[in-house]
């Protein structure tokens, strides 16, 4: 927790010139403008470290005992689905805090101001799964019909169709219908990315230090660690950035009136740059993955034992 908080606040700049560059937002050096969203990103930074090393390690430990009815022994690719696995679960709580962030770093305001608003805001109707359409009902249909027919077809049609004041519009039933919205919006990208993503950082990072250490035994420790976070970083975050374009786009645009589904968002982003424009601010988040790999390898190695007897 420590490491994540250290790590949001000094890479906070990089992460907001990606967001920026994927949004196609002016780049700025502005302080007050690429340090909004801190509060959001530092307890996101914590959540994601402890949910991703805890549920790796503890499904780790779980696989072990299936396959081996040992916790020392594991199969060869049991680092894999475990980190794959601990990125989707993180991916459940950093969406909703990471559009929170986004609404933030782009609109400005605090916090809690930003929450209420996302929780109060009139949204569109294109922004919800479940919109209600209204039923037309031909007029020689319903003189065709006889009256109780009638009655309980267009009872059916008011009760799920209707478009006027019902209970699904009053303030307490927005609020809900919007905090769902904002737990799911970009949810299917952000499970996408954090998979990759974990993969990278819990798996492919501790391998490729293994490797270089024993293959190059004269090198030392701290320099296979900064080696492989290196690698690691990239690996983690280049298959991942599309994904993470697509999330950024689609929770910026919190209406939905540009990007409105992961398919659509994804289609549209390539008719307007192609591939490149998937890959926007890439180079930022590389930066901010790398350095955030070197220090997740460094806690994976101190604190990997300390977590696998807890959990």
């Amino acid at each position: 927790t420590i490491a994540a908080f250290i790590e949001s606040i000094i890479l906070q700049p990089t992460l907001y010139w990606k967001n920026a560059r994927a949004q196609n937002l002016p780049f700025t050096c502005n302080i007050r403008v690429i340090y909004r969203g801190t509060g959001a990103s530092t307890f996101n930074e914590c959540q994601m470290m402890a949910v991703q090393f805890a549920s790796t390690s503890f499904i780790q430990k779980r696989i072990a005992m299936i396959t081996t009815s040992s916790y020392s022994v594991a199969s060869k690719n049991d680092d894999v689905i475990s980190a794959a696995l601990g990125g989707l679960a993180s991916s459940i709580f950093s969406c909703p805090i990471e559009l929170t962030m986004i609404q933030q770093q782009a609109k400005g305001g605090s916090l809690f101001a930003t929450v209420r608003n996302l929780l109060h805001q009139p949204l569109n109707n294109n922004t919800y799964n479940n919109t209600y359409h209204p039923i037309h009902i031909q007029s020689h249909h319903i003189n065709s019909l006889n009256t109780s027919t009638t009655t309980r077809q267009l009872h059916h049609s008011t009760k799920f169709h209707h478009n006027g004041p019902t209970l699904s519009t009053t303030p307490l039933a927005e609020v809900a219908r919007n905090a769902r919205y904002v737990l799911t919006r970009g949810l299917l990208s952000t499970a996408v990315r954090d998979t990759i993503y974990v993969v990278g950082m819990l798996a492919a990072t501790p391998r490729i230090q293994h490797i270089i250490s024993t293959q190059h035994p004269a090198v030392s420790d701290n320099a296979a660690s900064v080696c492989a976070s290196a690698i690691g970083g990239v690996l983690a975050a280049v298959p991942s950035h599309p994904f993470d374009v697509i999330k950024t786009c689609m929770q910026g645009d919190v209406q939905g009136e540009k990007y409105r589904s992961f398919l659509q968002s994804g289609s549209l982003l390539l008719r307007e740059g192609g591939i490149a424009r998937l890959f926007r601010g890439v180079g930022w988040r590389t930066v901010n993955i790398t350095l955030t790999v070197y220090i997740a390898n460094e806690c994976r190695i101190r604190l990997s034992d300390p977590i696998a007897r807890w959990v």
